[in-house]
């Protein structure tokens, strides 16, 4: 089909023309533009005038589309007053002070592991339901606890797919309490309603992006994702919409980078990528708004959060393997620890990148709700580091549950590591005191 007739039936918001079903369910986020100035004044009313904020300070607790636009509209404002806790690390968790602050649990599906399980051991240690705000879809276990608990509940849009979320109350509300005011917001978007031909050009821009005779493409950043930067939102938006079928765009560090959205016109550049992300899903004929491998992911850590998971070290990376990585078209590295290393991970990847050219790196588990799609679904020719960081905290169960934070990140990483053996992936497991100790066992 000629790109141009595909950008006219999206433009019409024909889901049949993407493959899957998804899309007759996923397509709301086109109506977004439209919606922003009322949506925002809305929002805007409930957070501040409906009931206020008790004080200054927020903590969103949200995995993949639930935070990362989160911390891309703290990160534009230069807020300090929004905290973003997308982590099942025990010492990020326990670190963490949750009396006297706002708190916002964010969960399109409502059963999110990471988010319940933080807002469970908050409630126990000293959040006040009243300082509670609830996002997630209509129907949802956590809609219900909203309910129960008397917290303030904002709906996201049922027929918008997390990571297309962004200008949804999943984005909205976390920026208010960041520190944007709704005219601020209201000015970085729309205003006119979105021209047929600009749309159309963004469609084209997408579908030039990709080759679709070629498996594997490259989407140049022009920095490491770390938190709260636009990359990380870009980031998860390009790799979870096209990583499937033995097909994907890999996000990495290069030339010719493409702008993340700025601070000016956020919400005109979110709609932008979301229209070239799905452009560039059609012409490699892959479904732009299903996520078959994470949730595949997710249902296997639950079965091995009954098994052990002692700590133990390993320092050793096999001569087979590191051949692989040699010879891999590129190298995912994947840190399971705090919160608090997101710059030593940049660093590390930075260090590991003299050796393997195209190396991508995140923290776990928020890279398998982003990229985690990816490194299962797409090219088979990667190979992952997984570095288990040894936690510095001693494990506590969490309230209503019969394991810890340390059980559950380390059952993470162990499923993450058999799902993508599974998927004919190579996997080097290290697990280390300190990052200091990896880039020495690679010959750097």
């Amino acid at each position: 089909m000629d790109a141009e007739i595909a950008g006219l039936r999206f433009w019409d918001a024909d889901a049949t023309l993407f493959e899957g079903s998804t899309a007759a369910t996923s397509l709301g986020w086109l109506q977004h533009a439209a919606q922003w100035p009322g949506r925002v004044s809305e929002l805007d009313q409930r957070w501040h005038r409906a009931r206020p904020a008790r004080h200054e300070r927020t903590v969103l607790l949200g995995m993949g589309g639930s935070a990362s636009p989160a911390g891309m509209f703290a990160t534009l404002i230069g807020s300090s007053t929004l905290d973003i806790l997308d982590t099942s690390n025990p010492d990020s968790i326990l670190a963490t002070d949750f009396r006297n602050v706002n708190v916002i649990a964010a969960s399109k599906s409502g059963g999110t592991i990471e988010t319940i399980t933080t807002l469970a051991w908050a409630l126990s240690h000293g959040l006040d339901p009243r300082d509670l705000s609830i996002i997630t879809d209509p129907r949802t276990g956590l809609a219900e606890l909203a309910g129960s608990l008397g917290a303030e509940l904002f709906y996201g849009d049922p027929h918008t797919g997390g990571r297309f979320g962004a200008l949804s109350a999943m984005g909205i509300v976390p920026a208010l309490a960041a520190g944007w005011t709704a005219e601020e917001l209201i000015e970085t978007g729309f205003a006119q309603t979105i021209e047929k031909g600009e749309f159309l050009q963004w469609f084209a821009d997408g579908v030039a992006k990709v080759q679709p005779e070629s498996a594997l493409h490259w989407y140049p950043l022009a920095c490491a994702p770390s938190a709260g930067s636009g990359e990380l939102w870009l980031e998860q938006l390009v790799a979870e919409s096209t990583g499937k079928d033995g097909r994907g765009v890999v996000p990495i560090v290069g030339p010719h980078a493409m702008a993340a959205p700025q601070r000016r016109s956020v919400a005109r550049d979110v709609y932008r990528f979301h229209v070239e992300t799905a452009a560039m899903a059609w012409a490699m004929n892959v479904d732009p708004f299903n996520q078959p491998d994470v949730e595949g992911a997710k249902r296997n850590v639950f079965a091995r959060l009954n098994e052990s998971h002692e700590w133990t070290p390993e320092r050793h990376v096999p001569l087979a393997d590191l051949d692989r990585a040699d010879e891999s078209a590129y190298v995912a590295l994947q840190v399971f620890g705090p919160l608090d290393l997101d710059q030593e991970v940049v660093s590390l990847r930075e260090t590991l990148s003299k050796r393997f050219p195209r190396i991508t790196a995140a923290i776990g588990p928020r890279f398998l709700h982003s990229t985690g799609q990816l490194h299962k679904g797409g090219p088979a020719s990667m190979v992952a580091i997984q570095v288990s960081v040894k936690p510095r905290s001693a494990p506590e169960r969490i309230s209503g549950r019969r394991f810890s934070f340390h059980d559950l990140h380390a059952a993470q990483a162990h499923a993450d590591a058999i799902a993508l053996r599974s998927a004919d992936r190579t996997v080097i497991e290290l697990r280390v005191d300190n990052l200091d100790e990896v880039a020495p066992l690679f010959g750097l």
